[in-house]
């Protein structure tokens, strides 16, 4: 329209020669007879860029919902084998569980993830209602008064509540699915495989060949449940999990590093909510999940170094069990740093 508008005004009421020779020189070159063409754009006032942290805000959004989605989708589909999983989980825990074997960091990380449950979903009600026109709230798209983004446009306060009610649930939904995909399908499982390992450990330091025939059994409930684990985040879902923490965490940095100056302060403090619960999600979650592989490995190599009889079932026994490893979750935190700089 405002071209229309442009183009109209310069033919008709013309202010200036140089939109008239501008078009009839275009015109004349048509056919690039000579070796230089017209360009007019300069003539025209550009719209400056938009800031790129709006676009980092735009793209994080779109990237967790859509890993969000993802997951849902997946545990939809694979419901039988999801509650399978944690069954199972909770069977082995009751049988095996001790009171010094607790991982008191993953009490630590059900504290904070109950803390998030409630936090985010405030601080996303709290924008809603202080920047009303900010992406995300209804009311940045249904109020056409709405310039920038921290404008308020005199929107009334209903509009504004039901706006921040709207994202308050949005916020919710987000938060939730994603505590129970990485604290609860993901990390709750390799606890359990974790503790049963320490079983085994302990089986095997008494030294009697009946405990080691057990050491053996726990084992191979090791594997099925390794097994099981792996088929719930089998593609996509843990190339989602592992995507979505990889990226949002690289998104929630670049806001707090690289434009803290400029970016509002509701803003900022949700980024850093963010930014602290995916760094405790790498250098946390992902470092709990890697040590099943690493233990399962020092297990095997003691049972190999120990003379049971008979020794050739023994030895083709071990060579039936693979060490316990949960796939995509290595160099994180390298990559997200990479992906900043």
């Amino acid at each position: 329209m405002d071209k229309t508008q442009r183009w109209l005004r310069d033919w008709y009421a013309p202010s200036s020669y140089i939109p008239l020779v501008v078009r009839l020189a275009k015109w004349s070159l048509l056919l690039n007879q000579f070796p230089f063409t017209i360009h007019d754009q300069s003539r025209y006032p550009s719209n400056p860029p938009a800031p790129t942290w709006k676009f980092v805000l735009m793209y994080y959004c779109i990237t967790v919902y859509a890993s969000l989605v993802i997951f849902i989708i997946t545990c939809s589909v694979r419901k039988e084998e999801t509650v399978l999983l944690l069954n199972s989980a909770v069977q082995v825990e009751q049988n095996f569980i001790s009171k010094d074997i607790i991982q008191m960091i993953y009490v630590l990380i059900i504290a904070i993830s109950m803390m998030s449950l409630f936090l985010m979903p405030i601080a996303c009600f709290a924008i809603a209602l202080i920047r009303p026109c900010m992406p995300l709230g209804l009311s940045s798209v249904v109020h056409l008064e709405c310039k920038s983004w921290d404008n308020d446009a005199d929107i009334g306060i209903i509009l504004r509540t039901v706006s921040a009610i709207l994202f308050y649930y949005l916020a919710c939904s987000a938060v939730y699915s994603g505590v129970f995909a990485l604290i609860v399908a993901l990390t709750y499982p390799t606890i359990v495989k974790l503790i049963l390992l320490e079983s085994m450990k302990r089986d095997l330091i008494t030294g009697s060949q009946s405990n080691f025939k057990t050491c053996l059994k726990k084992y191979r409930t090791l594997q099925l449940l390794s097994d099981m684990h792996n088929s719930v985040f089998r593609n996509p879902a843990m190339a989602a999990t592992v995507g979505c923490v990889t990226i949002g965490e690289s998104f929630a940095l670049y806001p707090l590093i690289a434009s803290a100056s400029v970016v509002p302060l509701p803003l900022l403090v949700l980024f850093a909510n963010v930014s602290l619960d995916f760094f405790i999600a790498i250098v946390g979650l992902f470092k709990i999940m890697s040590f099943p592989f690493t233990k399962s490995v020092d297990l095997l190599n003691s049972l190999q170094r120990i003379n049971i009889k008979p020794a050739n079932w023994v030895n083709r026994y071990l060579r039936s069990c693979s060490p316990s490893k949960l796939t995509l979750g290595d160099v994180v935190s390298e990559l997200c740093g990479d992906w900043i700089r």
